[in-house]
């Protein structure tokens, strides 16, 4: 009930409101990119991590 309230009080106009990253396509991005991220590690094809590799160098 307040949310009208709040736009009205931070400024923000009709083209703040409806900018492309209020219309979800920034979480298919990064949905997309965590998918991405995801089979390369499945695969075995994702790069090593520093930490690993740290891990691995203390021993």
């Amino acid at each position: 009930p307040h949310a009208q309230d709040l736009v009205d009080a931070f400024g923000f106009a009709p083209e703040h409101v409806r900018a492309p990253i209020a219309s979800g396509a920034e979480q298919e991005r990064q949905d997309a990119a965590a998918a991405h991220f995801a089979a390369e590690r499945a695969s075995g094809t994702a790069p090593v991590s520093e930490k690993s590799l740290q891990k691995k160098n203390k021993k």
